[in-house]
């Protein structure tokens, strides 16, 4: 349901190798699945009424809490909004958004091969990197082990207390299994595609090779009408940085010809393949977003 650009990437490759994606998501989203050449349509609305309100709170805590209890709320009506959907498109494989915990639920139950999809990292314990949550870098030596250590089992049960209850309880109603722990949740899927890559995140040896990670899923579709301004661009050096390079990168702001309106841009991107060099040349082309099984991209 959710997440649907990020997705959108994912299905349009699987559409590109010759899938039929049938899609289920919020109604503001159909026209963009459809002109993606996706068969879409809308979740049930009692869903989509339960809007995500987590701002509201003052710490984190209690805002995860709050976003949970919307996850929550919502999982009854997936369930048979998943099943029906079932019904009309009898598919092969079903992907589910991560934070749909009702449908998550109904594809483990239908017996149908199903994956999730994480447009976030997910928040699946790891001794290799800094507990999830406080965005704490990574602490070498006996200091990180000893911080890590305290701060692991007080950010787990934060989650423990805000999702497996009310996991559970949706889980027992389609007669799947229950859940211990958030870890255990995560790891229900049979395969978890993740809308990251090791350059942009800490490396998680210990994590099982379900956990497929397959580069950043960034959805940005051509315009309709290519604006003015891209065809009045003329190089010339950026400012102060003039003549200066940084770790191999070169970027340029673009100056228009006279009467061009003046869009203030920087080129360049990460290069995936080595993290200390942020920019990478503009005319390069871009890697593959949707890797392969190896983990190692």
């Amino acid at each position: 349901m959710g997440h649907l650009f990020p997705t959108s990437v994912l299905l349009t490759e699987l559409r590109s190798r010759g899938h039929d994606i049938a899609l289920r998501t919020l109604a503001a989203g159909v026209d963009t699945g459809r002109d993606l050449g996706f068969a879409t349509a809308a979740v049930d609305p009692r869903i989509e009424a339960m809007p995500l309100d987590d701002w509201k709170e003052t710490n984190p805590e209690d805002a995860l809490r709050r976003a949970q209890g919307t996850f929550a709320r919502r999982a009854k009506h997936e369930v048979d909004d998943l099943r029906k959907a079932i019904d009309e498109v009898s598919p092969d494989v079903l992907i589910i958004d991560a934070n749909c915990w009702g449908a998550a639920a109904a594809a483990e139950a239908s017996g149908l091969p199903w994956l999730s999809f994480w447009a976030f990292l997910p928040y699946l314990s790891s001794e290799a990197a800094p507990p999830y949550g406080p965005g704490l870098p990574p602490l070498s030596g006996e200091a990180g082990r000893i911080r890590d250590a305290q701060l692991r089992p007080m950010l787990k049960a934060v989650f423990h207390e805000a999702m497996v209850g009310p996991l559970n309880r949706i889980r027992a109603q389609v007669d799947v299994p229950t859940v211990d722990s958030a870890d255990d949740y995560v790891l229900r899927p049979p395969l978890m595609l993740v809308a990251t890559a090791e350059p942009f995140e800490y490396a998680h040896p210990d994590w099982p090779d379900k956990i497929q990670l397959i580069g950043a899923c960034s959805f940005d579709p051509a315009p309709e009408k290519v604006p003015d301004w891209r065809g009045c661009r003329r190089p010339f050096p950026a400012g102060p940085s003039a003549g200066r390079r940084s770790r191999g990168c070169s970027p340029t702001l673009r100056r228009p010809r006279r009467g061009c309106p003046v869009p203030r841009t920087l080129e360049g991107s990460v290069d995936a393949g080595n993290p200390t060099r942020p920019c990478r040349n503009p005319n390069e082309s871009p890697p593959e977003i949707i890797a392969g099984p190896d983990r190692s991209n």
